[in-house]
């Protein structure tokens, strides 16, 4: 927390906190937040989520505090990061867990930002627990947990709304529990997926909108979309994006065609899939991308004010790559990002520990695969989802799981050292083995 609170001081002293801390994204959670704020409900936002707009606006005449809270809210995100890898790995791998979680670059950069990212985190962490629970002691009780927290965290983050496909898929891979069982804890787990979701869903379609979360989805005709187009035209990503956002408003210039939000959505994600149909292969690639997992070291130094957003670096990359994006972002001041290694460090030890425990699980995949899709449900998902806009903040809903096979593999790398012999599983690995991944029933 005293990380988190020296690194927002630029933020803190500053005349607009709230200005300091916003980033594009944050407008279209601000005007919900201050209408709820002053009292009079949602009125007829329809653009975000409600979970974040919701937290927001309990801080938000206090915006230096509301830099607090979230900080607050990042650091406790390291509580269900320590309890699951202590199910998984021993105290000693959980302590790494979560140090890594804490001091990961990219949560303490996002953490102070008005934005809904670490808040979402926290739900994800939750989230990822409990899966990792049901894993291990198969409990009706933790099946449910997991679905409902799922359920509320799409309601911050539509992000979410999928996930109930492959933790149904990974219920019914599990080994030891009756096929009627499974049916059942998967027809009730959808029903309370989604029963959590309609309320909001039924007030969205009541104002014109359709039965969906939020309408920033139709965006990603104008974001994604315009990534595959620049691929194709070999053009710039911005040039495309400008280019497909007037002739949205061309189209949409015709009130009669579209009366409400529901039609311009429905509009949107019907060019959208136009264009994926298309180029399905383009659209493939992009979603395999390293950028996605680079810290996210430009939020750092803006939080610290070395910098500031909005240079189009994200075309870029892109176009040109990593390092061409960190050159043109800096504008050839390398001794920022040399000043910052020991604050990037964290990320590079959590990734080189995730590709030691996945190496080793791999080595006996047909024992290890529910942790392996346990991995792909909370960490490739998130990172598959928001196709080729590898904005790195995206990463923290998958932070907890990967912190949590990063603290182990550093854990068993430190000990084969000292123990000049490979590792063996702990205590708590056999404990966890032998109730999750062995799939020997008991009798």
């Amino acid at each position: 927390m005293l990380l988190h609170i020296l690194l927002s001081l630029p933020g803190l002293a500053s005349a607009d906190p709230a200005g300091f801390f916003s980033r594009p994204d944050t407008w279209g959670y601000l005007a919900p937040a201050q209408a709820l704020a002053s009292g009079n409900g949602f009125g007829g936002f329809l653009e975000r989520a409600p979970g974040f707009p919701i937290l927001l606006a309990g801080v938000y005449h206090a915006p230096k505090l509301a830099a607090i809270v979230f900080g607050l809210i990042g650091v406790l995100t390291a509580l269900p990061v320590y309890l699951a890898a202590k199910k998984y790995a021993g105290n000693a791998a959980a302590l790494w867990a979560a140090f890594l979680f804490l001091f990961n670059p990219t949560a303490v950069a996002n953490r102070p930002l008005w934005l809904s990212d670490t808040w979402f985190g926290l739900f994800a962490a939750w989230q990822c627990y409990f899966l990792l629970e049901y894993l291990a002691e198969k409990r009706w009780l933790d099946w449910y947990i997991t679905i409902a927290i799922a359920g509320l965290g799409t309601l911050i983050r539509p992000i979410n709304l999928a996930w109930i496909a492959p933790v149904l898929f990974i219920g019914f891979t599990l080994r030891g529990i009756p096929m009627r069982t499974k049916l059942l804890r998967g027809a009730l787990g959808t029903a309370l997926f989604f029963a959590l979701l309609f309320p909001w869903q039924a007030r969205n379609a009541a104002l014109g909108a359709g039965y969906c979360i939020d309408t920033n989805t139709g965006a990603m005709y104008h974001q994604n979309g315009a990534m595959i187009l620049a691929a194709v035209n070999h053009s710039s990503f911005e040039a495309e994006k400008a280019k497909i956002l007037q002739s949205l408003d061309r189209e949409f210039a015709d009130k009669t065609r579209y009366p409400d939000a529901a039609s311009r959505t429905e509009y949107r994600m019907k060019k959208f899939k136009e264009l994926i149909y298309a180029h399905p292969f383009i659209w493939i690639r992009q979603h395999f991308r390293i950028h996605v997992l680079l810290p996210d070291a430009p939020a750092l130094c803006e939080n610290m004010g070395f910098t500031s957003s909005g240079k189009g670096t994200l075309d870029v990359m892109q176009k040109q790559g990593i390092f061409a994006a960190i050159r043109h972002y800096f504008g050839g001041r390398w001794h920022i990002p040399v000043l910052l290694l020991p604050l990037l460090l964290p990320a590079g030890i959590l990734l080189a520990g995730v590709l030691l425990e996945i190496i080793r699980l791999c080595r006996n995949i047909r024992q290890n695969y529910p942790l392996l899709l346990a991995l792909l449900a909370c960490a490739e998902y998130y990172f598959f989802l928001p196709d080729p806009i590898t904005v790195p903040r995206y990463q923290i809903p998958a932070l907890p799981i990967l912190c949590i096979l990063g603290g182990a593999g550093i854990y068993r790398l430190l000990r084969h050292f000292r123990s000049k012999k490979a590792p063996e599983n702990t205590a708590p690995d056999l404990h966890f083995q032998e109730k999750a991944l062995s799939y020997v029933s008991k009798k």
